[in-house]
C-alpha cells in the first residue's frame, strides 16, 4: 500500500483524483463489489451496493445527471454553484466516510459524491463527462495546491 501511495504522489504532484467511480476501490478502506477486497485506505470508508439504500424502483446502475450539494467547502469546488448538476454511472458509493464527504447527490437518498482528506480527493462522478462544470472541477483540481480547506 505504501508504494502505490508514494507512486500516486510522485505521478501526479502529491495530489490524488480519480475521475470515475472506481476511486471507491482506490482510495477507501475496503469494496464490496464482486466481492470484498481491501482498498488503499487512503479515505476512511468502504463501497457499498446502492441497492436497500436507495427506493425500490429505482433503475440500478443510476445513470444521469443529478445536482451537485456541496457539504464542505474544498478548493476543486470553487467553480461550483448551487444545482450544477454531474454525470454519474454508478451502482456502488461510498459508505461509512461521512468525516470526509464533501459533496452529495440525491437518488432516492443522498449518496457520497466526492469524498476528501489532505491532499488525497475522490470523486464518485464522472467530471470528464460533465461538461462545464466538470471542466471547472477538473480545471480547479490542476490549480490546487494540495493544501485542503476543510
Amino acid at each position: 500500500m505504501m508504494n502505490i501511495s508514494k507512486l500516486f504522489g510522485k505521478e501526479i504532484g502529491g495530489k490524488v483524483i480519480e475521475s470515475s467511480d472506481e476511486f471507491c476501490q482506490l482510495l477507501l478502506e475496503k469494496s464490496f463489489e464482486f466481492g470484498e477486497h481491501a482498498g488503499l485506505g487512503l479515505i476512511p470508508g468502504e463501497v457499498r451496493p446502492i441497492a436497500g439504500v436507495i427506493p425500490a424502483g429505482l433503475k440500478i446502475p443510476h445513470i444521469g445527471w443529478n445536482a451537485l450539494e456541496t457539504r464542505k467547502p474544498h478548493p476543486i469546488f470553487r467553480n461550483v454553484r448551487p444545482g450544477n448538476c454531474v454525470y454519474f454511472v454508478h451502482s456502488y458509493y461510498g459508505a461509512n466516510c461521512d468525516d470526509s464527504v464533501i459533496a452529495t447527490a440525491e437518488y432516492g437518498a443522498p449518496l457520497t459524491a466526492a469524498v476528501a482528506k489532505g491532499n488525497v480527493c475522490g470523486c464518485q462522478f464522472h467530471p470528464e463527462k460533465s461538461g462545464d462544470v466538470g471542466l471547472g472541477i477538473l480545471k480547479a483540481f490542476c490549480e490546487w495546491d494540495g493544501v485542503a480547506s476543510c
